[in-house]
């Protein structure tokens, strides 16, 4: 049986890890969205070219 000493040392290790994990996801995010918003700007620059 866990002690509450554990089970505190247990929870900051969970927390720790979805810490680091809910970066990866923050950073991945931030790629993508500066994917999409070259995507749109190469979209716009070949609506601009077609007219």
């Amino acid at each position: 049986m866990q002690t509450g000493a554990q089970n505190d040392i247990g929870r900051e290790e969970l927390r720790a890890l979805l810490e680091q994990r809910r970066a990866d996801v923050a950073r991945r995010l931030r790629r993508l969205a500066r994917e999409l918003a070259d995507l749109d700007r190469q979209l716009d620059e070949i609506e601009q070219s077609d007219c």
